[in-house]
């Protein structure tokens, strides 16, 4: 047996599928945001938000506040809170609120 006579050997394309294999339809990217540049950000990045209404709640109620309160525990901004002011008395300085 002639390795190079099986290797060239057509056989009329029997083993072959050539047709193009189909293109699946992308779906329209999704508008978060309203902006296409950060919508792109936010798309590029593979994250997703997984509990929406509370995020948009968060910034209807406080803005930008709103979303950093949802990477803290309310025990985390209130030692946080205490430990600035009484940096701040120390200083003589208003405690904050």
């Amino acid at each position: 047996m002639d390795i190079a006579n099986l290797l060239n050997n057509d056989d009329d394309g029997a083993d072959w599928d050539e047709a193009a294999p189909p293109v699946a339809a992308t779906p329209p990217p999704q508008r978060r945001t309203g902006n296409e540049y950060v919508d792109r950000i936010i798309q590029a990045s593979g994250l997703y938000i997984i509990r929406d209404k509370e995020v948009q709640a968060a910034y209807n109620a406080r803005g930008e506040l709103g979303f950093f309160s949802l990477f803290f525990t309310r025990e985390f901004r209130a030692s946080l809170q205490s430990w600035t002011n009484k940096t701040l008395k120390k200083k003589g300085i208003q405690e904050g609120t």
